[in-house]
């Protein structure tokens, strides 16, 4: 699995609280992510419990996940959150951290989209 959309924040925390003090502020409001969760759902009385975003649930037995992370990204403490929870549940993980901006995948002329599709095409080539 690549994980790659952001963990549902499901403890009343809202982005600015999460945020890595490297971060660069992007705009995003509080209830943002779960509006955008209910966009993608649907129905957003059917967005508690779900599992449009990756976490919250009981995540043993997912498939080896690689997490790649931008460094100066609002919702890179999402990712991580659930880079732990993976691991608590057992799950191999490799988590890595490229320098850049969230978003970064939408610049494949960028060094970070480099550096980030370096990771994964030698995750996938791990795990062939």
């Amino acid at each position: 699995m690549v994980r790659s959309t952001p963990r549902r924040v499901a403890d009343g925390l809202d982005d600015r609280e999460r945020a890595p003090r490297t971060a660069r502020p992007l705009g995003i409001q509080p209830g943002q992510v779960s509006q955008d969760g209910s966009q993608l759902r649907g129905d957003p009385d059917q967005l508690v419990p779900s599992r449009v975003f990756p976490g919250g649930f009981d995540l043993a037995g997912l498939p080896p996940t690689l997490s790649v992370n931008a460094s100066n990204d609002r919702l890179r403490a999402s990712g991580e959150a659930f880079t732990r929870e993976l691991r608590s549940a057992g799950v191999e993980v490799r988590e890595t951290i490229v320098k850049g901006t969230h978003g970064f995948l939408n610049a494949p002329r960028s060094r970070t989209f480099t550096d980030g599709m370096r990771e994964l095409t030698q995750w996938l080539a791990d795990h062939d």
